[in-house]
């Protein structure tokens, strides 16, 4: 995952986080919502119910795996330092050409 944090930091931010939290509750613990009560979620959280089963839990972590890459569904609060992470320092242009961090740090929101 992310060097600085745990699976279990993660976990508890996107259960926290404004924009995926309804989706994480869902998936973590096995709800079926009706039409209604999804119509009551954030976008940001439909969003990401709408993708199952590309979507799903990995242990407590909601994350989205497509073809054989597996990937963090980030909660609002990681984006931007994620982002950073990954664009920052001086080789960054480098690494972005190659493909090479871009392969191994992977960032979704959950949505297509």
């Amino acid at each position: 995952m992310v060097p600085e944090f745990t699976a279990e930091d993660l976990a508890q931010l996107q259960a926290e986080d404004s924009d995926i939290g309804a989706a994480y509750r869902v998936l973590q613990e096995g709800l079926d919502p009706s039409l209604d009560e999804l119509r009551g979620f954030p976008l940001e959280s439909r969003a990401p119910l709408s993708l199952q089963p590309e979507v799903r839990m990995e242990g407590d972590v909601l994350v989205k795996s497509q073809h054989e890459t597996i990937s963090l569904v980030a909660p609002t609060a990681l984006r931007y330092r994620l982002f950073q992470m990954t664009h920052a320092g001086p080789t960054a242009a480098y690494w972005v050409h190659s493909g090479s961090l871009c392969s191994s740090v992977s960032l979704t929101t959950g949505e297509e």
